[in-house]
């Protein structure tokens, strides 16, 4: 019983640390993550243009998908080609970001910045035409 109190404190403790990490919304970093999001799903995944897609991901890109697993960046783009947009003039899904929700938490390496997670709202849309 002990031992769960104490690692239930601990986790709590891990988790209020983490959620005021955030960083503040007129920070470069928050401003750059969301001109990349507008990019990447703005210009990309809404359009199917595919090129915005390979300009911005990394080659050791790992994207986890619950149903299909782990995809690296060819992987990643070939699915995309051949998946949401195979077709895009008789199928398109939309994904919008909702800004107000947007969270920003940067990720440090002995105080060095490599990274962030990026947590919010997202609103998807899928028309079909017949």
């Amino acid at each position: 019983m002990t031992k769960k109190i104490i690692l239930s404190f601990i986790i709590t403790i891990i988790f209020s640390t983490i959620s005021k990490a955030q960083i503040n919304k007129n920070s470069e970093l928050y401003k750059t993550i969301l001109s990349k999001d507008s990019i990447l799903f703005d210009a990309g995944f809404n359009t199917c243009d595919i090129k915005q897609y390979e300009d911005l991901l990394s080659e050791n890109l790992k994207f986890y998908h619950v149903k299909d697993g782990v995809s690296d960046k060819t992987k990643f783009l070939y699915d995309l080609k051949n998946g949401l947009c195979k077709n895009p003039g008789t199928r398109q899904v939309k994904r919008i970001l909702v800004k107000e929700s947007t969270e920003i938490f940067p990720l440090y390496r002995n105080e060095i910045l490599y990274g962030a997670i990026q947590n919010g709202e997202y609103l998807f849309y899928e028309s079909k035409e017949s």
